[in-house]
């Protein structure tokens, strides 16, 4: 599971603040975010990318590159901490950050 702690200044602590295309979250709060809302995110985020152009009308082609992940996303935005990206699937085993391990030790 990905987690996002959420810290707005603006907002009194448990305000509500919505992340378009993934959810309601209680200012102040870290809230896990599964693989669904993950996935819900990237393609409301999505953006359509030029591939090329049909050669006998001379119209773009276009295929549609998934949105950012939510590191990517945030990763300028300082009320919004994301604590691991993408969530594991079942069965795989997490990842540990160097600044996990600092703190583990």
């Amino acid at each position: 599971m990905a987690k996002l702690k959420i810290n707005h200044p603006g907002l009194a602590r448990g305000a509500d603040l919505e992340i378009p295309g993934l959810g309601v979250f209680k200012n102040g709060s870290t809230a896990e975010v599964d693989e669904s809302q993950v996935e819900n995110w990237r393609w409301y985020n999505q953006r359509p990318v030029e591939v090329g152009e049909r050669p006998e009308d001379g119209v773009a082609a276009v295929e549609y590159q998934r949105g950012p992940t939510l590191e990517q996303a945030f990763e300028n935005v300082e009320y919004i901490e994301v604590l691991g990206d993408e969530p594991q699937k079942k069965g795989s085993t997490a990842k540990t950050t160097t600044a996990e391990a600092e703190e583990k030790e």
